[in-house]
């Protein structure tokens, strides 16, 4: 980047830090320096690579195993040990019997908790620790606490090179289904 090309620089703003860019690829921080020179800073501290919100939620159908939501997670979201994933749901039960609410990402599950009828908010996050390519360690809670049946180290069938599915979904409950308000995979890199 050089000043003919009409970039602006460090010179150009005022405050003592020079302005920073990122790369909407990578998540990558970068500053222009004075010297018109762009040097990786970093990565944010987190970044929310996409989600999914609704003030009404999105409804399953009552008795059908079903996706509910799902929003999708870029390529190369996590790339080496020290980088780490947080996905997070809410959702509630419409009425009636029992039903169970399953986030998964890539098809992996990495929460599950159960609606006991009573149509409650029901919170599920989960912490994904890369350790390789097609690996991570699962720490999982949902609204009863610490995830037990899912949490679990060095999980298999991730596919950290590409882009992956995280999808909340319910299992066939006659005369109930899940009502999704949020759902999202934020994205903490190692840092620099």
């Amino acid at each position: 980047i050089r000043r003919s090309s009409g970039v602006p620089v460090a010179s150009d703003f005022d405050g003592s830090e020079p302005p920073m860019v990122v790369d909407g690829v990578t998540g990558l921080v970068y500053a222009i320096t004075d010297a018109d020179e762009v040097v990786a800073v970093g990565y944010p501290s987190v970044r929310t690579l996409t989600n999914f919100v609704s003030g009404t939620g999105a409804a399953g159908v009552d008795n059908t195993a079903q996706s509910v939501a799902s929003v999708t997670t870029p390529a190369n979201s996590m790339i080496e040990v020290g980088d780490r994933m947080r996905v997070r749901a809410y959702w509630r039960g419409d009425s009636g019997n029992p039903i169970t609410g399953t986030l998964a990402l890539n098809g992996v599950t990495v929460g599950s908790n159960t609606d006991g009828g009573a149509a409650t908010l029901q919170p599920q996050e989960a912490w994904l620790h890369y350790v390789d390519a097609t690996h991570a360690n699962i720490m999982s809670t949902n609204a009863a606490g610490w995830d037990t049946a899912v949490s679990a180290a060095n999980v298999a069938g991730f596919n950290w090179a590409s882009a992956q599915t995280l999808a909340m979904s319910q299992n066939a409950i006659v005369g109930n289904h899940i009502v999704v308000y949020f759902l999202a995979p934020d994205l903490f890199r190692k840092p620099v």
